[in-house]
C-alpha cells in the first residue's frame, strides 16, 4: 500500500538523495516516512456509515451500488413514496449515519431529518445537472452535503467521506456538551 505512488517526480538535489519534497517512487517503501505510517493508520479506521436512500429507480441502483462499492452499508433504500415511511422511522430510531436523498422529490425526507438536529443523521441531496446549480439546491433544502448524479463509487466516496466526519464531529460537541 503505497499512498504517495506513483511518484511523478523525486525531487533529489543532483542526485545527492536529498529530497526538496517527500515523493516517492512507485518501487519504494513508505515505511520509513512518519507521515505515510499516518495514513496508512488512518485507513484502519474509516467509519462504514450506515446510510438511507431515497432516489428514482435508474438512480436508486446505482447509488446503492456506489455506497457499497465504497464500503458503506444500505440499511433502507426505496424509490416509492410509501418506503418514506419506513427511512422516516429508522432516522429517528437512531439506526441512520447518512441520508441520500434525490431531488426534486424527496424534500419532505430531508425535512424529516433535520427536525431530528443535533443527533439526526447527515443530509445528501442528490442533484442532477451542473454543480453550481446542484449546490444551490442542496442549500436551499438544507442539505449538509451535495453529489451529482449519475452516482458511481468515485463521485460518491469522498462525499460519504465527509459524511462520516462530518458525523463524527456533531458526536464529539455532543458528547463534549453532556459530559
Amino acid at each position: 500500500h503505497l499512498p504517495f505512488a506513483p511518484a511523478i517526480g523525486r525531487g533529489d538535489d543532483a542526485g545527492a538523495g536529498q529530497r526538496e519534497h517527500a515523493v516517492l517512487a512507485a518501487d519504494e517503501d513508505p515505511a520509513p516516512l512518519p507521515f505515510a505510517r499516518s495514513f496508512e493508520q488512518a485507513d484502519d479506521f474509516l467509519p462504514i456509515l450506515q446510510l438511507a436512500v431515497y432516489e428514482n429507480g435508474a438512480n436508486l441502483q446505482t447509488a446503492t451500488a456506489a455506497i457499497t462499492a465504497a464500503g458503506h452499508a444500505i440499511t433502507a433504500s426505496t424509490s416509492e413514496r410509501d418506503g418514506l415511511e419506513r427511512i422516516r422511522v429508522a432516522m429517528a430510531d437512531g439506526h441512520i449515519d447518512a441520508v441520500l436523498v434525490g431531488i426534486p422529490g424527496g424534500e419532505v425526507l430531508i425535512k424529516a431529518a433535520l427536525s431530528l438536529a443535533p443527533w439526526g443523521p447527515v443530509v445528501i441531496a442528490a442533484c442532477s445537472g451542473k454543480a453550481s446549480d446542484a449546490v444551490r439546491e442542496g442549500n436551499t433544502v438544507g442539505a449538509d452535503l451535495v453529489t451529482i448524479r449519475p452516482h458511481d463509487a468515485e463521485r460518491l466516496g469522498p462525499v460519504l467521506l465527509a459524511a462520516a466526519r462530518i458525523l463524527e464531529q456533531r458526536r464529539d460537541m455532543m458528547a463534549a456538551q453532556q459530559g
